[in-house]
């Protein structure tokens, strides 16, 4: 489905986003800087928002990856964007986003 390629395309890139980011910075780096919070929270909803407009037959094809959570951490950033905790937003940056990544861009190398 060309829809759900676009929408793993946005994924993909707000992973890469994320990834490019985060790396080489501490949990310390994100927390003390606004700005990069704000980034990092922006593509996680990003990416939230993309999945939840996947079909069904993507989701289940890519099964390994939670879609619920991926939907519920987007929903937690947009609806309660200040309650929302640092440590779980640096979590997802720095471990599921880059295995997300991976499972995403091999989808997209598929012919």
């Amino acid at each position: 489905m060309w829809r759900d390629r676009a929408h793993l395309e946005s994924i993909a890139q707000s992973c890469e986003r994320i990834v490019g980011k985060t790396l080489g910075r501490t949990f310390e780096d994100f927390a003390n800087s606004e700005d990069l919070h704000d980034i990092v929270a922006l593509h996680i909803a990003i990416i939230g928002e993309s999945a939840r407009k996947l079909s069904d037959e993507t989701k289940e094809k890519l099964s390994e990856i939670p879609w619920h959570k991926v939907i519920g951490m987007r929903n937690r950033i947009a609806h309660d964007y200040k309650a929302t905790d640092s440590r779980e937003i640096w979590i997802a940056a720095t471990r599921d986003i880059p295995e997300l990544l991976v499972v995403v861009s091999r989808e997209l190398d598929r012919p």
